[in-house]
């Protein structure tokens, strides 16, 4: 198969920077790009997208999604599907015989290879027997295993989920890495996992991040290059460097480790160097945010995955790449902005200056110039956020309080943000207080399955409510179906219905003013957040009576 002005492409997934710098390049090689995406990001409006989808989300419906996905698949003859970030990952690993079918999968490995990349424990304890260092380590499979091992740790210490991405209940969900500075924390992070994924508990390093970055086939690497993380904002770079390859002697290691697991395609294996000394943490199957970093050096991967795995190319190897640097200016800017209002001045100015002075070899992956429509959008959609955050906070909304239903058949949903602490005590409390109705309760956050944290368990029990099995669930459609009164906490969560699709004719508060989220906060907050909750359910029932 040769390139020409009819062969197209399908990317999945757009939420990590790296869909933009792979589309670009694409769409340079020749070929017609389009892309699948449920995230806000405004990738339509770039000049490398011919065809922009939105068929849905697997973060809601995986089944629907997956149905229309085929459907779009069989319907527009794609040549072949990419899946961008790790959600899109778990969609076509689950459903790769059935898109398989119409179209090929590029970038995606047999299962049990493309477990390396996806199940973190797997990873450490093959890298075990091929001479890497890894962090001090724990995998927590239970609650009991949980407070066992607490014995043996330090803190702060730091909590991954085993997959960052995982499919359960008809949702693809997506988890991530937590800190924790005490014993509380620990176990409290640890029951919003476990019932989800297992979970690695590792020491806490002090240092930085690195890339080694790979492009192999069938266990061979044919090209490499190591990056640095220069600024680093919530585990994302903002500023990276090429590094000579050499740097860390990790060459031999890692060309071991891609022979024994015969991992085909592309790949970043990220390290920490504490005090001059890489520690493996993870691998990431798919493309990486800082892929642009790579292309720029001379490294052009997502047209080396095309030419390999489509075109059946030989294509070139051992590449020397070029030592730069690469910013993204949106992200710095938001790093930096608000490292200024919290008064880090010097910090500030510091970047600033090295922004304005920029050195030889050192660039702007988001430039304006290269693609003025997207960036301009992407700027515009944070002032939109700004201007709404702004407005939702001094907007008076008329907050229908909730009054019981004549009719007891009907469905009442208690809601908060992530259903582990307010909502499901006030369904508990209500159906105690008032067990003619029928009660229920959910969160906006997409996250399911959470135990609630040990404060809210201590605190319920003082109102003779058991909080200790709850689970939590997230808003999907078959709630929105039988649901017929929303009772809301506070005024996010009543925007956060609106967003879903809620008629706000269906939407109440349950007090005259927002009961603040107890979350993260100590004994004594979810004492008052649930004598709150329990007053107005208390109310309730004198008026009924």
């Amino acid at each position: 198969m040769d390139v020409n002005n009819k062969s197209k492409i399908l990317l999945i997934g757009a939420s990590t920077q790296s869909a933009i710098y792979v589309a670009k390049q694409y769409k340079k090689y020749g070929l017609n790009v389009s892309i699948i995406d449920w995230h806000n990001i405004p990738i339509d409006k770039s000049r490398y997208i011919d065809e922009y989808y939105t068929i849905g989300s697997p973060i809601t419906d995986l089944s629907d999604f997956v149905t229309n996905l085929i459907s779009l698949i069989n319907k527009e003859k794609f040549d072949c599907v990419l899946p961008i970030h790790d959600p899109a990952v778990q969609v076509c690993q689950k459903y790769y015989s059935e898109i398989s079918t119409y179209t090929r999968i590029i970038g995606l490995n047999k299962e049990e290879i493309q477990l390396y990349a996806t199940d973190k424990w797997k990873l450490f304890e093959q890298a075990k027997n091929t001479g890497f260092k890894i962090p001090k380590s724990y995998l927590v499979t239970n609650l009991d295993e949980a407070y066992s091992a607490i014995t043996e740790l330090s803190f702060p210490c730091v909590i991954k989920p085993r997959s960052s991405s995982v499919i359960l209940n008809n949702k693809v969900l997506e988890l991530s890495v937590r800190f924790a500075n005490n014993k509380e924390e620990y176990i409290d992070t640890v029951r919003e996992y476990i019932n989800v994924v297992n979970v690695i508990v590792q020491e806490y390093l002090e240092g930085y991040g690195i890339g080694y970055n790979i492009i192999s086939n069938q266990g061979k690497i044919l090209n490499q290059y190591i990056h640095c993380r220069i600024n680093e904002n919530h585990g994302v770079s903002t500023y990276r460097e090429t590094l000579a390859i050499d740097t860390f002697s990790l060459k031999s290691l890692i060309s071991n480790l891609v022979s024994q697991i015969q991992w085909n395609g592309v790949a970043m294996i990220e390290f920490r160097i504490c005090k001059g000394v890489p520690y493996l943490m993870e691998m990431n199957g798919r493309f990486w945010g800082s892929i642009e970093l790579g292309i720029r050096s001379g490294l052009n991967y997502p047209v080396q995955l095309y030419e390999m795995q489509v075109l059946n190319k030989n294509i070139q190897t051992d590449i020397k790449y070029k030592l730069i640097k690469v910013r993204n200016l949106h992200e710095e800017i938001l790093h930096f902005t608000s490292i200024l209002f919290k008064g880090k001045i010097v910090i500030f100015l510091k970047w600033f200056f090295e922004l304005i002075f920029k050195t030889k070899n050192s660039y702007i992956e988001d430039n304006l110039f290269d693609d003025p429509n997207f960036v301009f959008h992407i700027y515009l959609r944070d002032i939109k956020r700004i201007i709404k955050k702004r407005f939702n906070k001094f907007r008076t909304i008329d907050k229908n309080t909730f009054q019981l239903p004549k009719s007891k058949n009907e469905i009442i949903a208690f809601v908060c943000a992530g259903n582990i602490c307010r909502s499901p005590f006030a369904e508990k409390y209500a159906s105690l207080k008032l067990p003619e109705y029928n009660f229920i309760s959910f969160g906006t956050i997409p996250l399911e399955n959470r135990l609630p944290p040990m404060n809210s368990v201590s605190a319920a029990e003082h109102f003779h409510v058991n909080m200790n099995d709850s689970l939590s669930r997230t808003f999907d459609s078959e709630i929105k179906n039988k649901v017929s009164y929303y009772v809301v906490m506070e005024k996010s969560n009543y925007n956060g219905l609106l967003y879903c699709g809620v008629n706000k004719t269906k939407i109440f508060f349950l007090a005259d003013r927002d009961i603040a989220d107890p979350y993260k906060k100590d004994l004594a907050f979810f004492d008052s957040t649930y004598r709150q909750i329990a007053d107005c359910i208390d109310q309730l029932t004198v008026i009924k009576n």
